[in-house]
Protein backbone atom coordinates (compact mmCIF):
# COMPACT_ATOMS: atom_id res chain seq x y z
CA UNK A 1 0.00 0.00 0.00
CA UNK A 2 2.88 2.40 0.77
CA UNK A 3 4.20 2.11 -2.78
CA UNK A 4 0.75 2.94 -4.17
CA UNK A 5 0.61 6.09 -2.06
CA UNK A 6 4.12 7.09 -3.11
CA UNK A 7 3.32 6.43 -6.78
CA UNK A 8 0.33 8.75 -6.37
CA UNK A 9 2.62 11.53 -5.10
CA UNK A 10 2.16 11.17 -1.35
CA UNK A 11 5.02 11.45 1.11
CA UNK A 12 4.83 8.45 3.43
CA UNK A 13 6.28 8.42 6.96
CA UNK A 14 6.16 5.51 9.37
CA UNK A 15 7.73 4.56 12.66
CA UNK A 16 8.85 1.46 14.49
CA UNK A 17 6.16 0.90 17.14
CA UNK A 18 7.46 0.46 20.67
CA UNK A 19 7.57 -3.24 21.50
CA UNK A 20 7.62 -4.19 17.81
CA UNK A 21 9.99 -4.22 14.84
CA UNK A 22 13.76 -3.77 14.78
CA UNK A 23 13.93 -1.81 18.02
CA UNK A 24 12.23 -4.58 19.97
CA UNK A 25 14.33 -7.22 18.23
CA UNK A 26 17.62 -5.53 19.14
CA UNK A 27 16.55 -4.59 22.67
CA UNK A 28 14.65 -7.83 23.41
CA UNK A 29 11.54 -5.85 24.34
CA UNK A 30 8.88 -7.64 22.26
CA UNK A 31 5.42 -6.59 23.38
CA UNK A 32 6.72 -4.16 26.04
CA UNK A 33 4.83 -0.89 25.56
CA UNK A 34 6.43 0.84 28.55
CA UNK A 35 4.85 2.27 31.68
CA UNK A 36 2.13 4.13 29.77
CA UNK A 37 1.11 0.96 27.93
CA UNK A 38 -0.70 1.22 24.61
CA UNK A 39 -0.87 5.02 25.00
CA UNK A 40 2.92 5.12 24.38
CA UNK A 41 2.38 4.23 20.73
CA UNK A 42 -0.11 7.06 20.29
CA UNK A 43 2.36 9.54 21.78
CA UNK A 44 4.99 8.26 19.33
CA UNK A 45 2.58 8.94 16.44
CA UNK A 46 2.07 12.45 17.77
CA UNK A 47 5.85 12.99 17.71
CA UNK A 48 6.01 11.61 14.15
CA UNK A 49 3.23 13.97 13.07
CA UNK A 50 5.09 16.95 14.56
CA UNK A 51 8.32 15.99 12.74
CA UNK A 52 6.61 15.46 9.37
CA UNK A 53 4.51 18.62 9.69
CA UNK A 54 7.65 20.68 10.33
CA UNK A 55 9.36 19.15 7.29
CA UNK A 56 6.32 19.74 5.04
CA UNK A 57 4.33 22.60 6.63
CA UNK A 58 2.29 23.40 3.51
CA UNK A 59 1.10 19.86 2.84
CA UNK A 60 -2.02 18.25 4.29
CA UNK A 61 -1.41 15.45 6.78
CA UNK A 62 -3.22 12.11 6.57
CA UNK A 63 -2.93 9.43 9.21
CA UNK A 64 -3.84 5.83 8.43
CA UNK A 65 -3.95 2.90 10.82
CA UNK A 66 -5.09 -0.66 10.24
CA UNK A 67 -5.85 -3.39 12.77
CA UNK A 68 -3.76 -2.56 15.90
CA UNK A 69 -2.91 0.72 14.17
CA UNK A 70 -6.60 1.58 14.10
CA UNK A 71 -6.58 1.59 17.91
CA UNK A 72 -3.53 3.84 17.93
CA UNK A 73 -5.20 6.15 15.41
CA UNK A 74 -8.46 6.27 17.36
CA UNK A 75 -6.58 7.01 20.58
CA UNK A 76 -4.80 9.82 18.71
CA UNK A 77 -8.14 11.13 17.42
CA UNK A 78 -9.69 11.13 20.87
CA UNK A 79 -6.79 12.74 22.70
CA UNK A 80 -4.92 14.95 20.24
CA UNK A 81 -6.42 15.26 16.76
CA UNK A 82 -9.44 17.37 17.64
CA UNK A 83 -7.40 20.09 19.35
CA UNK A 84 -4.30 20.17 17.11
CA UNK A 85 -5.18 19.00 13.59
CA UNK A 86 -8.13 21.04 12.45
CA UNK A 87 -7.60 20.89 8.69
CA UNK A 88 -6.23 17.39 8.26
CA UNK A 89 -7.69 13.96 7.64
CA UNK A 90 -7.49 10.84 9.73
CA UNK A 91 -8.18 7.35 8.35
CA UNK A 92 -8.33 4.15 10.27
CA UNK A 93 -9.52 0.70 9.48
CA UNK A 94 -10.43 -2.38 11.46
CA UNK A 95 -11.91 -4.65 8.86
CA UNK A 96 -13.29 -1.89 6.67
CA UNK A 97 -12.32 1.80 6.22
CA UNK A 98 -13.64 4.61 8.35
CA UNK A 99 -12.94 8.28 8.04
CA UNK A 100 -12.76 10.79 10.81
CA UNK A 101 -12.72 14.38 9.67
CA UNK A 102 -12.47 17.29 12.09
Amino acid sequence: MIVKFMDAGYIVAADDHVGHGKTAMYNDTWGDWGDAGFHTMMEDEHKLKEIVSKMYPDLPYFMFGHSMGSFITRDFAAKIWRRTCRNHNLWYSWSFPWCYRS
